[in-house]
């Protein structure tokens, strides 16, 4: 994105200005806004690793990155994961593994569900629902099987209004964490993202949906067929 500006021979720049993809990929920003938006997220502090002792989070916990991707001083990108921590001494160890600024968040054990599609112009469109079979690694990883669930027109609305705040356009993946009846937000993919082959066995094709709409075509969106 912050390569934008420079001429493409024509083409249509599928991706935002460098200034939104800053805000949807700084996932405290993202946490702010999804609570205005009426959604809820898990509890949060800012961590460092020398402030373990002062910090009021209850164990095992994780500790995350305030980005998934950071720029290393030589101008190179580097994905960076979450840890998983059993203690305070673990938590402390994660948290220096980690680069820039980080938070943690208690680890729950919960049940990954997902809302995917494309945000246009403040609108949620194509919205596909999932629920994750299994992740891999267990405790902290991404869908490795997953089947698609009827929509929630609540979550539909709320995140919709999310992405909206965030002036987000493009194909997404938003992630919850199922618990005890409540979606608690766990992380937003602004991309094309790892199950996505999900969506299109479900007759949903984000990428050819997404297409049409930069090139000024009306889509052709169907509804998304649910247990696949």
């Amino acid at each position: 994105s912050d390569a934008r500006d420079r001429p493409l021979s024509g083409a249509i720049p599928g991706h935002s200005d460098h200034a939104t993809v800053e805000r949807v990929t700084h996932k405290l920003a993202v946490n702010d806004t999804a609570r205005r938006a009426g959604l809820e997220t898990p509890p949060t502090v800012r961590a460092r690793a020398d402030e373990i002792r002062d910090l009021e989070i209850s164990y095992p916990a994780v500790a995350k990155p305030v980005r998934s991707v950071h720029r290393a001083p030589d101008g190179t990108l580097h994905q960076v994961g979450v840890r998983w921590a059993a203690d305070a001494s673990g938590l402390r160890e994660a948290l220096t593994q980690l680069p820039g600024d980080t938070f943690a968040q208690p680890y729950l054990g919960a049940r990954i569900r997902a809302l995917n599609g494309i945000a246009w112009r403040g609108e949620l469109l194509a919205p596909v629902h999932q629920i994750a079979e299994r992740i891999w690694p267990p405790r902290c990883g991404v869908l490795s099987a997953a089947r698609t669930v009827a929509p929630d027109t609540e979550i539909e609305r709320r995140v919709a209004r999310l992405l909206a705040e965030l002036e987000w356009n493009g194909m997404f993946n938003l992630q919850f964490l199922e618990q005890d009846g409540r979606s608690l937000v766990m992380d937003l993919n602004p991309r094309p993202y790892q199950s996505l082959a999900l969506a299109i066995a479900a007759g949903v094709n984000l990428p050819a949906i997404w297409v049409d709409l930069l090139l000024g075509r009306s889509p052709r969106v169907h509804d998304c067929q649910v247990g696949v």
